[in-house]
């Protein structure tokens, strides 16, 4: 059985990828120097989630507020037209590049 990067290298995908790959922060990701890390906030909402609820840390929910304002920000600024990301196509994987 491979292990994650092994596995990656094999399919040749991220070898090759040069664009900006957004995941969960698992660490063989980084190994690929080539292409630029984008963070996704849900593993991020999962775990603050649980250290709100189960845990009753206040300073999580206040965490996840932040989350939502960012991400509304965002939003709003698309809309604006100030946030233009031309040339960029995505796909559910969630890898997001100007050549694809």
């Amino acid at each position: 059985m491979l292990n994650g990067q092994q596995a990656m290298d094999e399919a040749n995908i991220l070898p090759q990828f040069k664009g900006i790959a957004i995941h969960d922060h698992w660490f063989p990701y980084f190994s690929y120097k080539q292409m630029r890390h984008g963070l996704c906030n849900a593993p991020h909402w999962r775990e603050l989630t649980f250290m709100h609820e189960e845990k009753q840390e206040e300073w999580a929910k206040h965490m996840k507020e932040l989350l939502i304002f960012a991400k509304q920000e965002v939003e709003k600024h698309v809309e604006q037209g100030a946030l233009a990301f031309k040339g960029f196509t995505a796909y559910r994987a969630g890898l997001y590049t100007e050549d694809y």
